[in-house]
C-alpha cells in the first residue's frame, strides 16, 4: 500500500477528529477505537446485549445504564473499561502490525479490563440492600482483516489524483483546476480513511470475569457470587453491513454451587451510525429450573465520535428476583488520545 496514500488517510483522520472536538494528535491517528459493553456487566445480567460485538478498545471508556422503569435522573449501574496497551504511547507500532496483528499482538492491543458496580435490587444477583461489583477482561484471539482489494483500488486512485495535483502545481495550472483536484483528493482520502477502519471476515473474542456481592454495603460481608468465561465467534460482512455472532458461555453460580451454560446468537445490521439487532440466548444447567432464555432487540446510535446511545427491550433470563423485563437505556463514553501509528513497513 502506498505510504503517501496512508499518510493522507491518517492525517485526515486526525484532523477530522480534532474538528469534532476530540483530542488532537500528530498526523497518523486512528479513531473509533471503541471499548464495548463491559464483561462485568454481562455477569451482572445488566448489559443491553448478552452477545457483544467485537470492537477494538479505546484507552478508557465509561458505560452508564439505567432501567427505564425506575424513572431515575441518574443511572444506578456504572462501568469503567481500561485498555492497558493504549494507556502508553507505542511509537514503534506500525500500520501493518495494527491491522494485521499476530496472535500475541492482537491479544495485547485489544485487551480491555472492566470494573462495574450495580445497586439494582431484585435481580437474583444483587441483594435488595447492597452492592455488586464485577471485574472482567476481554480480548481478540482472531481479529479479522481489512478489505485488501478495496484498499488497493482506492490507494491506486488516490495516488493518481496526488500525481495530478503535483503536476498541476508544478505547471501552475488555473486555481479552479487545482481546487477540483484537491476536492477529489479529499473525497478519495475520506473513503479510504473509512475503509481502513473496517474489519471483516472471521473474528473470535474471549472474555472472562467474576462478581462479588456486598450485602448491606458491608465490606466484611463480601462474597464471590459468580465467575464466568465465554467465546464469541463473529463473521462480519461489508455489503450489507451485517454481523453474525454466536456465543458459548460458562457461568458458575458460587452460592448455589451450580453451573450454567449459555448458547445463542445475534444479528446486527448497521447503517450510517445506527445499528439494529436482535438476539436469542438459551441457558441450561443441572436442573430443569435452570432452563431459561433471553430474547431482546437493541438500538445503538453513534451521536458523536466515540459516543454511543443504546436502548434495549426484551425478556431476560429467569432469576430469583422474578424480574425478567429488559428495559434499558445507556450511554458509552470513550476517552483518551488517538494512537499514532508509524507508516514503516
Amino acid at each position: 500500500m502506498d505510504t503517501r496514500a496512508l499518510a493522507a488517510v491518517l492525517t485526515l483522520a486526525s484532523s477530522a477528529l480534532a474538528a469534532a472536538g476530540a483530542a488532537q494528535t500528530a498526523p497518523g491517528g486512528l479513531e473509533e477505537l471503541r471499548t464495548p459493553t463491559s464483561p462485568a456487566f454481562v455477569l451482572l445480567d445488566l448489559t443491553p446485549s448478552a452477545v457483544e460485538r467485537p470492537t477494538t478498545p479505546k484507552a478508557l471508556a465509561a458505560s452508564l445504564l439505567a432501567a427505564t422503569g425506575d424513572l431515575q435522573f441518574l443511572p444506578r449501574n456504572y462501568a469503567i473499561d481500561v485498555a492497558p496497551y493504549w494507556l502508553a504511547p507505542h511509537p514503534t507500532l506500525t500500520y501493518q502490525q495494527f491491522h494485521n496483528p499476530g496472535l500475541w499482538q492482537s491479544i495485547k492491543q485489544t485487551a480491555s479490563i472492566s470494573l462495574a458496580t450495580s445497586r439494582s435490587s431484585g435481580t437474583g444477583i444483587v441483594p435488595d440492600s447492597g452492592t455488586a461489583i464485577g471485574l472482567g477482561m476481554r480480548t481478540f484471539v482472531a481479529a479479522g482483516h481489512p478489505d485488501r482489494r478495496a484498499l488497493d483500488s482506492l490507494t491506486a486512485r488516490l495516488d493518481t489524483i496526488q500525481q495530478e495535483q503535483n503536476r498541476a502545481a508544478f505547471r501552475n495550472r488555473p486555481e479552479a483546476e487545482q481546487d477540483e483536484l484537491r476536492e477529489q483528493n479529499d473525497h478519495a482520502t475520506r473513503a479510504l480513511q473509512a475503509l481502513v477502519q473496517e474489519r471483516r471476515g472471521f473474528m473470535l473474542e474471549a472474555a472472562a470475569g467474576a462478581v462479588a456481592v456486598y450485602r448491606q454495603d458491608a465490606f466484611a460481608s463480601g462474597t464471590v457470587s459468580r465467575i464466568g468465561a465465554w467465546l464469541t465467534p463473529t463473521y462480519r460482512l461489508r455489503q450489507p453491513q451485517l454481523d453474525v455472532l454466536l456465543v458459548g458461555r460458562f457461568i458458575r453460580d458460587v452460592p448455589a454451587a451450580r453451573s450454567l451454560y449459555d448458547v445463542g446468537g445475534r444479528f446486527v445490521y448497521s447503517n450510517r451510525g445506527l445499528s439494529i439487532s436482535g438476539e436469542y440466548v438459551r441457558r441450561s444447567g443441572s436442573s430443569a429450573a435452570d432452563k431459561t432464555h433471553r430474547a431482546s432487540a437493541n438500538l445503538e446510535y453513534r451521536w458523536a465520535e466515540g459516543k454511543y446511545l443504546t436502548a434495549t427491550f426484551g425478556r431476560n433470563f429467569d432469576n430469583a428476583g422474578g424480574r425478567t423485563l429488559i428495559a434499558l437505556v445507556g450511554v458509552d463514553l470513550g476517552f483518551g488520545k488517538v494512537p499514532v501509528l508509524s507508516l514503516a513497513r
